[in-house]
C-alpha cells in the first residue's frame, strides 16, 4: 500500500515533462520550478484561519499588513484571510472610537524594545520591521504598546496599520468576546452591523478625523528618503482601508453633533496617538431608550427598563428592526444584553451605568425582568368566581377558569401596583388554559422604536403544581381602589397597607 506524502499534480494541466519511470532526462525549461509550483494540485485556501508556521515573531503584524493593503507578491499567500483580518482590524478601531460612548473596557501598556536588553528583546530587535507611516524606522521599537480588552491582551498598536490583532486571542478568549466586536464570539468581526444608528454615525465622525489626521501627520525626523517614499506608500494603502470601512458604514449625513475626548489610554508614542481620542458620550436621556416601562406617573416616579436576552430579541423582531438597532440603553443594544451582562445590580447592564441627571441630580435607574412581577407559583380557590364584584372578573379569560370551578389567586408580585392601578392591570392581564397548563399573560406598554409599543408576557403555570387552598379556610383578595383626597393620603401608601394586610391574611389561612 503506497501512501502520498507530496501533492499531486493537477491532472487538467499538461505534464511538465512526460513519464519515463527510472530514467533521468535533461530539462533546459529556465521556468521549470514555477510550472511545478502552479501545477500542484492543492486545495484553496478559502477558509484559512489562521497562519502559524510563519518563523518570525514580528509574522502578525506582516500579515496585517500583506491582507489589509493588498500587496501584489502575496495575494495568493493571503487568500481567504483578508476579510477575516479586515474584521479584525474594524473590530478594534471601533473600540478605540467608541471606547468612551460605549464604556468598551480597554487598557495598553507600553514597551521600550529598545531599553529592553533581555535574549527575546534582541531577537525582537534583529527581526523588527522597518516600515512605518510616519517614516521612523526606529518606530516598531519605540512607540509599541500591547492593547487590552477586559482585562485580557487582544491586540498590538501598529506602526504601519494602526493596530495589530493577537494570534492567540481566540484561545485567550475562549469563545467569549461580546458584541458587538464578534458576532461569533470567537473571532473579532466588523461590527458595523451590530451598532445603533447613533453609534454608527459616532464611528463615522471618528474614521472621518483619523483619516484628515493620517492625511496631515507629519514624517518623523528620522526619515530619511527611502523611508519617507516607504511612508507614503503605506499611507496611501491604509487611507483606502479607511476611506473603505466608512463608506461600508453608509452613513449619508450625520444627524447628531459629536466631541472628542482624552480616551485616558495615555498613548503618546508616535503612530499611536492617532488612537488617543475617543467620541464623547452623550448626557444620557431615558426618553431614548425604546424598553422605557411606560408606568402611570400618579403610582411612581421611579424609572423602571423591562429587559431579559429573551425578550430584547423578541422585542425586536416584533419592532421589525435588527437586534443592534433596538436602543436599550445608550451603548447597549438588543444584543449587548446577556445573562453575563444582567448577572450584577440592577441599575447596570455589563459594566454600563444605568443612570440619569434629572434637575441637576443624579437619578438611578433599574431594569426589571417581565418574570420579576410573577411569582413563581400558582395560587387557586374553589369554587369558579368565588369573588363576585371583584376586579378579578374583568379580568380576560378568566371564565374559562370559572368553567373549570376554579378561582386564581393572581401570582403577581406586589411591585406591579406600585406602577400601574388595579384597573390598569386587570385590563393588560389575560388567561387561558389546555389540558396540562394555565397561561397568565401580562402587556407590558413600553416606549418602542418611534413609538409606544405593548410586549406581551406569557408565564405558564403547570396544573400539576398549583397550590390549592382549602374552600375551608377564609380567603380575601383585595384591590386597593380606594378614592381617598390626595392631600390626606396617598393612595399607593393605602394600597400598601391593604396589601400587607393581604398577605398576612394569606399567611394565616394557611
Amino acid at each position: 500500500m503506497y501512501i502520498s506524502m507530496l501533492p499531486k499534480i493537477d491532472p487538467n494541466l499538461d505534464p511538465i515533462v512526460k513519464d519515463f519511470a527510472g530514467k533521468w532526462q535533461e530539462n533546459n525549461n529556465s521556468d521549470f520550478l514555477s510550472k511545478l509550483a502552479n501545477s500542484l494540485e492543492v486545495a484553496e485556501a478559502q477558509n484559512l484561519e489562521v497562519i502559524s508556521s510563519i518563523p518570525d515573531v514580528w509574522a502578525r503584524p506582516l500579515l496585517f499588513r500583506m491582507a489589509l493593503f493588498g500587496i501584489e507578491d502575496a495575494r495568493e499567500f493571503i487568500q481567504g484571510l483578508t476579510k477575516k483580518i479586515e474584521g479584525e482590524w474594524r473590530s478594534i478601531l471601533a473600540m478605540f472610537a467608541l471606547k468612551d460612548l460605549k464604556q468598551v473596557n480597554l487598557k495598553v501598556e507600553y514597551v521600550d524594545l529598545a531599553a529592553d536588553e533581555s535574549n527575546m528583546a534582541k531577537v525582537l530587535k534583529a527581526l523588527v520591521p522597518k516600515e512605518s507611516i510616519n517614516g521612523d524606522v526606529n518606530s516598531w521599537l519605540t512607540d509599541l504598546y500591547i492593547i487590552y480588552f477586559n482585562g485580557k491582551p487582544i491586540a498590538i498598536t501598529s506602526p504601519a496599520t494602526l493596530v495589530t490583532s493577537a494570534a492567540d486571542y481566540p484561545s485567550v478568549f475562549g469563545g467569549q468576546i461580546p458584541r458587538p466586536w464578534s458576532n461569533n464570539g470567537k473571532y473579532l468581526t466588523d461590527p458595523v452591523n451590530e451598532l445603533q444608528p447613533m453609534e454608527r454615525e459616532a464611528l463615522n465622525v471618528w474614521l472621518r478625523t483619523l483619516q484628515t489626521n493620517i492625511q496631515t501627520l507629519q514624517l518623523s525626523q528620522n526619515a530619511d528618503a527611502n523611508s519617507a517614499r516607504e511612508a507614503e506608500m503605506l499611507r496611501v494603502s491604509l487611507l483606502n482601508c479607511v476611506q473603505k470601512f466608512i463608506k461600508d458604514i453608509n452613513i449619508a449625513t450625520v444627524n447628531q453633533s459629536f466631541s472628542f475626548t482624552p480616551s485616558h489610554l495615555n498613548l503618546h508614542k508616535g503612530v499611536s496617538r492617532l488612537l488617543n481620542e475617543t467620541i464623547a458620550g452623550k448626557e444620557v436621556s431615558f426618553e431614548d431608550s425604546n424598553v422605557r416601562l411606560l408606568t402611570n406617573p400618579e403610582r411612581s416616579d421611579k424609572k423602571i427598563i423591562l429587559v431579559s436576552p429573551e425578550m430584547v430579541q423578541e422585542f425586536a423582531n416584533q419592532e421589525n428592526i435588527n437586534p443592534a438597532q433596538l436602543i436599550v440603553w445608550q451603548g447597549v443594544n438588543a444584543n449587548d444584553v446577556t445573562e453575563e451582562a444582567l448577572s450584577g445590580e440592577r441599575n447596570k447592564i455589563g459594566q454600563i451605568p444605568l443612570k440619569v441627571k434629572v434637575d441637576n441630580k443624579i437619578v438611578n435607574v433599574e431594569y426589571r425582568r417581565p418574570e420579576d412581577f410573577f411569582h413563581e407559583r400558582m395560587a387557586v380557590i374553589e369554587p369558579g368566581n368565588a369573588f363576585p364584584g371583584s376586579l378579578n372578573n374583568s379580568i380576560a379569560g378568566i371564565t374559562v377558569l370559572a368553567d373549570s370551578g376554579l378561582t386564581p389567586i393572581l401570582p403577581l408580585k406586589n411591585e406591579l401596583l406600585e406602577y400601574f392601578t388595579p384597573a390598569e392591570i386587570a385590563d393588560n392581564l389575560s388567561i387561558s388554559e389546555d389540558e396540562e397548563n394555565i397561561y397568565v399573560y401580562f402587556n407590558f406598554p413600553l416606549s418602542g422604536n418611534g413609538g409606544g409599543a405593548i410586549y406581551r408576557y406569557c408565564k405558564v403555570y403547570s396544573l400539576r403544581e398549583l397550590i390549592y387552598i382549602q374552600n375551608d379556610v377564609p380567603v380575601i383578595e383585595i384591590w386597593p381602589n380606594l378614592q381617598l383626597e390626595r392631600k390626606l393620603l396617598s393612595r399607593r401608601r393605602i394600597g400598601k397597607r391593604y396589601l400587607l394586610r393581604q398577605a398576612i391574611c394569606f399567611r394565616r389561612g394557611n
